[in-house]
């Protein structure tokens, strides 16, 4: 993968993640405790966030710097959401959630 992909993945997921949170490029900045236009500037290119800055976002948002620049996970927010609350459930449950979601996918 190539800088420019890479950039269009993580341009996506920010704009998905800002849509579905319905949250603005100004007030996503504020909680990183940024300048009120840098999400703004990431988005058009004009700056690359640092890794740190790009751990922030994730922490907002609650994913990975993974789920963040892959284009694999359509749903990252939930997929996290569930992750979460399979950590702790014992093999068996895993197993029943398992065979339940393979008996429902198209």
């Amino acid at each position: 993968m190539d800088y420019q992909e890479l950039y269009v993945n993580f341009k996506t997921r920010i704009e998905q993640l800002l849509y579905e949170n319905e949250l603005s490029m100004r007030k996503l900045s504020l909680s990183i405790g940024k300048n009120d236009d840098y999400i703004k500037k990431v988005l058009s290119g004009a700056i690359t966030p640092p890794l740190p800055v790009l751990v922030d976002i994730c922490n907002h948002f609650g994913i990975t710097v993974i789920d963040l620049l892959s284009r694999e996970n359509n749903y990252p927010v939930e997929m996290q959401r569930l992750n979460t609350l399979m950590k702790d459930l014992p093999k068996e449950k895993l197993e029943a959630l398992i065979i339940l979601l393979s008996d429902s996918a198209p």
